[in-house]
């Protein structure tokens, strides 16, 4: 009975990742990222863009994970990661990305792409790919 209760609450908190609408190629428009630690523990590189698709803005974006003893601690982080457009969130989690297999593979890895509702800003834009990370230990 509490492993049922459990899948209901795992499957509740997976609802909340944005869905991928699409794959596209790696280009140029591309910005690079990404997460170090501390004490020579892997970390996680990724590539991301935002672009207008249909009046609306959708973020993309391929990630590899340095090695697998970090992996938890990188995705909490990109759970945490949301991107802002001129100060305010217009998307949360960024566990969506793609997945490379080997960081050589960033550029050759199609991205996925999540829409973020919002219609192409006129005027002004600064958008910025954050997180509220924290500290962890290994």
């Amino acid at each position: 009975m509490v492993a049922a209760g459990f899948m209901l609450v795992a499957a509740g908190a997976e609802a909340k990742l944005p869905k991928v609408v699409r794959k596209v190629p790696v280009d140029k428009y591309f910005t690079e990222g990404e997460f170090k630690w501390t004490g020579g523990i892997g970390g996680y590189k990724f590539l991301w863009s935002v672009r207008a698709v249909n009046g609306k803005l959708e973020v993309c974006g391929v990630g590899h994970y340095q090695d697998a003893y970090s992996r938890s601690q990188n995705n909490d982080i990109l759970r945490k990661s949301y991107v802002t457009l001129n100060g305010k969130k217009i998307l949360k989690d960024m566990r969506f990305f793609s997945i490379a297999k080997y960081e050589k593979d960033l550029r050759r890895t199609p991205a996925n792409c999540a829409s973020t509702g919002v219609k192409v800003p006129k005027g002004k834009v600064e958008i910025q790919l954050r997180s509220d990370g924290g500290r962890y230990r290994f």
